[in-house]
């Protein structure tokens, strides 16, 4: 009883005519709470979970409305002139799932599409990870509200608003494919020392850092992910984030974990054996080269798959789908005329890989948005992982050099 009473009184403040209104995706910052009594088959959180989907949060009323364009944004935030086009680029990095960053993505969306200055919204998915969010949320619409995330966000105010959601990453399966290959390349490089198979290792790891990892003004700094506000939503983003791979792919994600738990286990039974020895036996050395060893391959394989893979390929594929748009909105004869033909270097490298795919190219899509007759300048917003928005804007704005 004391319980019930006490959730009572939350959503009762909850509903307090001086909080601001609710943010999509930011539902509660006791939602945390709720579960955790479920789980202990209290009666009252069923009521707390019911009410929590509708009534606004204590957590929004945190998050300051975005200011003008022009004027100092979020951290997070990265705008720029496209230099090829002049059209204006908002990259929005986000810690997906995080209640800040849903907020950031949507308060962007909606304070540019009041203005009428929303282009369109490129998002960090590709068209197989999409249909799949759409498809459980069909079948467990609850999902939805538990699970929303920024691109969600940012994608149904888009869609409010008549501009269209652009897929703009590549296709997973071929994220994936480039997993395995990279994996055995690896490998392969790692054991031949002195073949170059460690110059290969180097000298791909170092460019695709410096690609990624650009430093100096205009960038993300780490005051970016230092954010209070993505601090105070990290528990949030740690059990969305999880539960989001779980229910749209529990064996992926069972096969992952259980490598991550082999690999912790080896790593503890090392460590025991560290622990139990003496530091002057031959069974401590061994096991102290034998930890470091299992570390730096570790770390090898990860480097790589991380810089490589997952954020320097597909910031290419990113930075092309933002490009494309950028092409479409600019008011220069110049850029249309090269989008027509094919003669730039994204659309160079882009064009082929998508008709070999039989991807469907998003063109048309935003030209059909286009023809509505919408006057003033538009600004292409991208909702992307954090990680990716430095090496995109790197990319976008020294493309005219290759």
């Amino acid at each position: 009883q004391p319980t019930k009473l006490l959730i009572t009184k939350i959503m009762n403040m909850s509903r307090s005519p001086q909080l601001s209104p609710p943010v999509g995706g930011m539902r509660t910052i006791f939602f945390p709470f709720s579960v955790l009594l479920f789980r202990l088959n209290f009666t009252a959180p069923v009521f707390a979970f019911q009410t929590f989907v509708s009534t606004p949060s204590l957590f929004s009323r945190r998050v300051p409305k975005t200011p003008p364009l022009g004027a100092a944004r979020a951290p997070q935030v990265l705008e720029f002139r496209e230099p090829r086009t002049n059209v204006t680029v908002m990259l929005i990095g986000a810690m997906h799932y995080n209640p800040a960053s849903i907020a950031l993505a949507e308060n962007t969306c909606r304070e540019l599409g009041e203005s009428s200055s929303l282009g369109c919204v490129v998002v960090d998915s590709c068209d197989v990870r999409w249909e799949a969010a759409n498809e459980m949320d069909e079948r467990m619409p609850v999902m939805r509200k538990l699970l929303g995330n920024e691109m969600r966000a940012a994608g149904d105010v888009s869609e409010e608003y008549g501009r269209p959601v652009i897929l703009g990453d590549q296709p997973i399966n071929v994220t994936v494919a480039r997993l395995k290959e990279t994996c055995s390349e690896t490998a392969q490089d790692l054991v031949s020392p002195f073949g170059g198979g460690w110059s290969r290792f180097r000298e791909d790891v170092g460019r695709a850092f410096g690609e990624t990892m650009p430093k100096g003004e205009g960038y993300i700094s780490a005051f970016g992910l230092l954010d209070f506000k993505l601090i105070a939503g990290l528990p949030v983003a740690f059990l969305k984030y999880p539960a989001s791979y779980i229910l749209g792919s529990p064996l992926t994600t069972l096969l992952f974990g259980s490598v991550l738990y082999l690999m912790s286990s080896l790593d503890s039974a090392n460590a025991a054996v560290t622990v139990a020895a003496d530091v002057s036996s031959p069974a401590y050395i061994l096991s102290s080269i034998f930890s470091l060893s299992f570390a730096a391959l570790e770390t090898a394989f990860f480097a790589r798959l991380l810089l490589v893979v997952l954020l320097a390929e597909r910031n290419m594929t990113l930075a092309g789908r933002i490009l494309e748009q950028c092409e479409i909105y600019s008011s220069s004869s110049d850029s249309q005329e090269g989008l027509d033909n094919g003669n730039n270097f994204f659309s160079g490298v882009i064009s082929p890989v998508t008709k070999l795919l039989g991807l469907e190219t998003s063109v048309a899509k935003t030209e059909n948005y286009m023809m509505r007759g919408d006057d003033g300048e538009k600004v292409v917003v991208a909702v992307l992982g954090m990680a990716h928005c430095n090496g995109i804007k790197k990319i976008l704005m020294e493309g005219q050099s290759s």
